[in-house]
C-alpha cells in the first residue's frame, strides 16, 4: 500500500505514522483534536436525548 507523505518543516512524516495521539506533532495533534471533538458531540447527544426522556415522561404524566 502507498502511503502519502506531506512535507511539515522540511522533514517528510508518514501520514500514518504522524497521526497518533501524543505525537507531539501537527498531525498528531489535529488527530488529537478530531478525537475531543467527536466525545464532546457524542456528550451533547446524550444530553439531549436523556433531556427529550424527561420531557416525553413529564408529557406522559
Amino acid at each position: 500500500m502507498e502511503v502519502e507523505r506531506f512535507n511539515l518543516g522540511g522533514r517528510k512524516k508518514n501520514d500514518l505514522a504522524s497521526a497518533k495521539p501524543g505525537g507531539g506533532n501537527f498531525l498528531g495533534e489535529i488527530w488529537e483534536l478530531g478525537f475531543e471533538i467527536g466525545n464532546l458531540k457524542s456528550e451533547r447527544e446524550m444530553e439531549i436525548r436523556h433531556e427529550r426522556s424527561v420531557i416525553l415522561a413529564e408529557a406522559k404524566g
